[in-house]
């Protein structure tokens, strides 16, 4: 079923056509502790779509509706996303990204 693939498609152009036509990019969003570089956002962004579609779900559905059930697969994907933030946050840190 090619459905998630033209929502994936539908996102994706939704964005660009965003930044084409209001010349906004990742920069001048406002950011705790500087701005975001087109090329991170980016990065961020496919990292996010990859990790909810591994996850079964995204970080909102997770943590609110699947916690909220009590869904065991939200409560480990819910502490395996602020587990994974923070290692990230400390890498990133690390790094001086």
């Amino acid at each position: 079923q090619l459905t998630p693939v033209w929502f994936a498609f539908g996102v994706a152009l939704g964005s660009y056509l965003f930044w084409a036509l209001t010349g906004t990019t990742a920069t001048s969003i406002p950011t705790v502790g500087g701005g975001v570089t087109d090329t991170k956002a980016l990065i961020g962004g496919f990292l996010l779509a990859f990790g909810a579609r591994v996850a079964g779900g995204c970080t909102s559905g997770h943590g609110i509706s699947g916690m909220a059930t009590l869904s065991v697969a939200s409560f480990i994907s819910v502490a395996a996303m602020f587990g994974g933030g923070m290692i990230g946050a400390h890498v990133f840190k690390v790094l001086g990204i």
